[in-house]
């Protein structure tokens, strides 16, 4: 599922419009007042697809239950937002910043966190198979009892993260740094380490 979303107005920009502007986040006019709407849209919608947050800051939301697919959050930043139980499929959170949020128990699919950095993050008993984490910078994280079948963490940088019994088959770690990493009870011999 590939949307095209139309790109910003400013002149040299080639970044995407966000949602219902003609520019992107960083050359949004009434940038305050976009997250503002933004913030409102996300906790008012209960399904959301084919929209495009990229850049954009959320702070303190809770989004327990949603279901977002094909979404672009691209650079955003995220603290203390709250994801419990949602689905998410196909969402765009490459370079994105993931502080102090909670995604236990959520179904997230064929997504995309290359290049995001997210610290002392939730993502506890969750279905999180076939996503993207190249380059991923984590720390200070849980995956407790999910599902990491066929991830790709690639170039990642993790440092006291919690995977403990974690589904890692078919998992790419391949040029990893791992440091304070808990492995107990995985499949590791299923994983490419």
């Amino acid at each position: 599922m590939v949307v095209s979303f139309p790109h910003c107005r400013r002149r040299g920009c080639t970044a995407y419009a966000v949602y219902r502007r003609d520019h992107c986040a960083a050359h949004c006019p009434d940038r305050a007042a976009y997250e503002a709407e933004a913030a409102a849209l996300l906790a008012n919608s209960p399904r959301l697809q084919d929209v495009n947050l990229s850049g954009v800051q959320c702070r303190g939301l809770d989004l327990s239950g949603r279901e977002l697919i094909g979404c672009r959050f691209s650079g955003a930043v995220w603290r203390d937002v709250c994801l419990d139980r949602a689905h998410l499929r196909h969402v765009y959170l490459d370079f994105a910043t993931l502080q102090s949020c909670s995604l236990r128990g959520t179904a997230i699919t064929q997504s995309l966190f290359a290049g995001a950095a997210i610290t002392g993050t939730r993502f506890d008993e969750s279905d999180l198979p076939r996503n993207n984490f190249v380059g991923v910078q984590c720390t200070d994280c849980s995956f407790g009892g999910s599902d990491l079948s066929s991830c790709r963490f690639a170039a990642a940088r993790l440092q006291r993260v919690d995977l403990q019994d974690c589904n890692l088959y078919h998992t790419h770690f391949a040029g990893s740094a791992m440091t304070d990493v808990n492995l107990r009870y995985c499949n590791t011999a299923e994983a490419y380490l």
